[in-house]
């Protein structure tokens, strides 16, 4: 089943249980017996359509003939066509008899046997996970393509053909005479940024904010000197205004 004809069978599946949903709701309102057992096949019927919408975007995404667990899923959808199609013929008031329609809501009277609800809603909750299942491999698989897709970029990146700012490295000639903090002075601040980078839910930026002459960076080349040392260090842009 290609991704335009998967979706549009999962679109049917969902305006079918729409249907039933709305028909449970009237006998909910109408019938005395049988409550508790309307509300659990209606519960079940909206579940799987809150997994049949979130398969459906998935199928008309960009991505939806990648989906190669989701595009063999045409004999469960066919088959859950099926059950749902049999379930409204059997519950729907105005499809089982013309003479009830005359008389109202009043005249319904739930068709259905606990024991017979209890196999549908067991169809459709297999249905459900067969759906649900089919989902997880393939965001899985995604996942894994685009992990994958960045690996290769990764290797195929020359980064000695990067352009140098020549002189930009902390520790560059231009730089050799510049300062750094002296052992034991602003060691809550410099703990606080090698906590920082050490942290994998660290924020993807630390901000040194303050005036001219506040020591901005000094700490920055003292913190940059620490992380290379430790083989931390990715990167390192040192500039002045003037530059």
């Amino acid at each position: 089943m290609d991704g335009l004809s998967s979706a549009a069978s999962v679109i049917a599946v969902i305006q079918l249980a729409g249907s039933i949903v709305k028909i449970c709701a009237g006998y909910i309102k109408q019938v005395n017996d049988a409550g508790d057992e309307i509300r659990a096949l209606q519960q079940t019927v909206t579940d799987l359509a809150g997994v049949l919408q979130e398969l459906n975007v998935f199928l008309q995404g960009s991505n939806g003939t990648k989906l190669s667990s989701s595009q063999t899923l045409d004999g469960p959808i066919t088959k859950c066509c099926s059950t749902l199609t049999d379930l409204e013929g059997t519950i729907d008031p105005g499809m089982r008899t013309k003479a009830m329609r005359k008389f109202g809501f009043r005249a319904w009277k739930w068709p259905l046997k606990c024991t017979e609800v209890n196999r549908i809603i067991q169809d459709l909750e297999r249905y459900k996970t067969s759906f649900t299942l089919s989902l997880q491999i393939d965001q899985a698989a995604l996942t894994t393509g685009i992990s994958q897709t960045t690996g290769r970029i990764d290797l195929n990146m020359d980064l000695n053909k990067l352009p140098v700012a020549h002189g930009a490295e902390f520790d560059s000639n231009m730089n050799q005479h510049e300062e750094y903090c002296l052992p034991g002075t602003r060691a809550e601040l410099l703990h606080q940024v090698t906590e920082w980078a050490r942290s994998p839910q660290g924020n993807c930026l630390f901000w040194l904010n303050g005036g001219a002459g506040t020591g901005k960076s000094t700490i920055s080349r003292t913190v940059a000197k620490t992380f290379k040392e430790a083989n931390l260090l990715g990167a390192s842009f040192f500039f002045k205004r003037d530059n």
